[in-house]
């Protein structure tokens, strides 16, 4: 049962990138707000018909690769309590 959500605004989406990780896609509502992130374009499109979502508009949008975050700590840090 295919529904047609209307115009769904489709930002460049290099998805024929191979050798790196699969890029995911994410699903925006009018308001800007991410509803789904998916592996493709259909997966999105899967989502909002499950779940009867209004697409008028939205986006679609590849999502940036996750940065791993590093904590770098700076000399001893003692957690005791001090008592001034």
């Amino acid at each position: 049962m295919g529904v047609n959500p209307g115009p769904i605004y489709r930002f460049p989406l290099d998805l024929s990138e191979t050798g790196r990780a699969p890029v995911m896609v994410g699903l925006y509502d009018a308001t800007g707000m991410l509803r789904f992130v998916g592996s493709s374009i259909e997966a999105c499109m899967e989502y909002a018909n499950l779940f009867d979502l209004a697409l008028l508009p939205s986006s679609l949008q590849a999502l940036p690769e996750p940065v791993v975050a590093s904590i770098k700590v700076r000399g001893d840090r003692h957690l005791e309590a001090h008592s001034n």
